[in-house]
């Protein structure tokens, strides 16, 4: 309860000096320093409290990447040229916008301490009742549904992202194989590691001795492909669904590799923007004075910045849109759901009110010509939707959301097939969740929805009454 009390007392003090603040005559560095220690110290608080015992949790990266694209540049490059943020900055502008992302992020821990308990030590002696479901035949069935999508995927879509993620250009269209892909391999992910679990595979030696081949071969094929052409935001929504469905159902991972990994995962993205390039951009320009520098390594973060201070500007000028650029997202839940609305309605996609965030964004920055865009930032992304209202309010419901799965699943160990692959497509994306449009991620949410209902009645994934469960590896 002192926590929930604590975040009140911080989330009235922020609001009150939201309102009370003169952002234009405010000293910039010193609200950094200010609102970045509440950030720190409100966001330990909370992993030590909640997070305890479950390290790999959605907290953790979004926290870390939240951080990174909101203070860093008022705290490291402030001085620097402002072509790193490719938008005309004032001090008004980030004052309010470090005030209104904090504020934002405070709302999340209300949100999520609301809907969570400190670490308990019984829950240490649950576990998941995994033998409710057949996962030998549903891992056979998945893992070969797979290897056709990967097929194809590298037949329709390959040769595209070679050269949309090479240094010759990333005007190129394509990607229509890749979110079936990217779906099915989270869900085989789960299936694969739940009939690891079912055999009692407790390590990482016996896990390697019993996994399948075709789950091997998905995965050795499309991580390193991601990996090399410089695809990060696959390449870690795939790495950090195996390593936390491994440490959820087969072996947890100690926090010191935990960090580790973080900290050479950092070092290795970053250093791969270095390896492609943009036909009509600067590179050098853009990521600072060079890789092993720091304004170089998290010259990055800064973009997101950029299109933050940019919303906020254009919301003051404009007003938010009220919802007409998360239609088609929204809509995305029910497969094509989308193309009978803009047909039913003749709705203009191309329209700037119908365009997510992140693509009026950059072509509001760069023009309508550009050959790359922008990204967005989560604050930036809901404030340009629902104003000041909607930052509160949606970061408050995800953090209620969050907390209700992890509870449910990490303490409670109730094992709901449907519901843990939502868990895991949420970590999986937390890594770029500061980056992205706040609805992004229902696409894949209702896809992995609508296979699962078909195969559950198609096929059925449960044990018949008084039929024995089977151990077999799937070979």
């Amino acid at each position: 309860m002192w926590l929930v009390l604590s975040y009140s007392v911080l989330f009235i003090s922020l609001l009150v000096s939201y309102f009370t603040i003169d952002f234009a005559v405010a000293d910039v560095f010193t609200n950094a320093v200010i609102l970045s220690l509440v950030f720190i110290v409100s966001s330990v608080a909370f992993l030590r409290s909640r997070r305890k015992n479950f390290f790999l949790s959605f907290e953790l990266f979004f926290f870390i990447i939240f951080f990174l694209v909101t203070y860093t540049f008022p705290l490291m490059a402030i001085n620097e040229d402002d072509l790193l943020l490719l938008v005309d900055i004032s001090p008004y502008l980030i004052n309010k916008s470090l005030y209104l992302s904090t504020i934002g992020f405070v709302s999340y821990l209300l949100g999520a301490s609301l809907m969570s308990h400190p670490f308990r030590e019984e829950s240490r002696e649950l576990s998941y009742d995994l033998d409710q479901f057949d996962f030998t035949r549903l891992a056979y069935l998945f893992n070969r549904i797979t290897v056709v999508f990967v097929v194809l995927f590298f037949l329709v879509d390959g040769a595209t992202f070679v050269v949309r993620y090479s240094n010759e250009t990333t005007e190129v269209s394509g990607g229509y194989v890749l979110p079936y892909v990217r779906v099915l391999a989270i869900i085989s992910t789960v299936i694969e590691f739940s009939r690891l679990a079912q055999m009692k595979c407790d390590s990482l030696k016996l896990t390697l001795k019993n996994i399948s081949v075709f789950y091997l071969l998905n995965m050795s094929l499309l991580m390193p492909f991601f990996l090399i052409i410089g695809y990060r935001s696959e390449f870690l929504v795939l790495a950090l669904t195996v390593f936390v469905v491994y440490a959820l159902l087969i072996k947890p991972i100690n926090k010191g590799l935990v960090f580790a990994l973080v900290f050479a995962g950092f070092w290795v993205m970053s250093l791969m923007k270095y390896f492609r390039g943009f036909n009509d951009v600067d590179v050098n320009e853009l990521q600072g004075d060079g890789a092993f520098t720091l304004i170089g390594l998290f010259s990055e973060f800064y973009i997101p910045s950029s299109t933050l201070y940019e919303f906020v500007q254009y919301v003051e000028a404009n007003g938010p849109t009220y919802g007409s650029n998360i239609l088609l997202h929204v809509l995305a839940f029910i497969p094509f759901l989308q193309s009978v609305v803009v047909r039913l309605f003749g709705l203009d996609v191309t329209s700037s009110e119908y365009l997510t965030s992140s693509d009026f964004i950059s072509n509001y920055i760069l023009g309508e010509d550009r050959s790359w865009g922008l990204g967005t930032h989560v604050i930036g992304d809901l404030y340009y939707t629902f104003g000041f209202p909607g930052v509160i309010i949606l970061m408050f419901l995800m953090g209620l959301l969050v907390s209700f799965m992890t509870e449910r699943i990490i303490y409670r160990k109730q094992f709901k097939l449907i519901l843990m692959m939502f868990f895991v497509v949420a970590i999986s994306q937390s890594f770029f969740f500061s980056r992205v449009e706040y609805f992004r991620p229902i696409r894949d949410l209702g896809l992995l929805f609508w296979v699962m209902i078909i195969v559950k009645y198609a096929v059925g994934f449960r044990y018949r009454v008084g039929q024995p469960a089977k151990k077999e590896a799937d070979e």
